[in-house]
């Protein structure tokens, strides 16, 4: 993704939160198995390059691949549930390849840099397909906490 940061985050703070979250929660974050992370836009599925295309200039986003699938993730900092001001918070919204949101949450980070799903928003309000089996991972589902 290079060095370039979103006005609201101009020393790359929030960005290297939502790697360490990825990385630490979202398997094709982890980049196993011939997922790769994707670097631009125009190297994703139209309808996921318009999706990125319509962010808030202060969002960011993820995109990986394994050749025939691809995951994005778009997010943005949130006021976090904590009475602790370092406290750190990101809400983050799923995209399928056709560009169809299929899951939001916020998600926190406790002060024992630790990532917990606060929080599953109802966005959007249409009804969600099932998901494949590859999406997420299994820590995720193990724990109960899938975004």
């Amino acid at each position: 993704m290079g060095t370039v940061h979103p006005p609201g985050d101009p020393d790359g703070a929030v960005a290297r939160q939502l790697d360490g979250l990825l990385e630490t929660c979202w398997l094709p974050a982890r980049c196993a198995l011939g997922v790769c992370e994707v670097g631009s836009p125009t190297e994703l599925p139209l309808a996921l390059e318009q999706c990125i295309q319509r962010l808030p200039p202060t969002d960011l986003w993820r995109a990986y691949s394994d050749g025939v699938r691809v995951w994005l993730v778009t997010a943005r900092a949130v006021q976090a549930a904590s009475r602790d001001p370092a406290a750190i918070a990101l809400e983050l919204h799923f995209f399928e390849n056709d560009g169809s949101a299929c899951a939001a949450g916020i998600w926190q980070r406790s002060p024992e840099k630790h990532w917990t799903l606060n929080a599953v928003l109802d966005w959007p309000a249409a009804p969600r397909r099932p998901r494949p089996e590859s999406w997420g991972s299994r820590r995720m589902r193990r724990a109960g906490t899938e975004a």
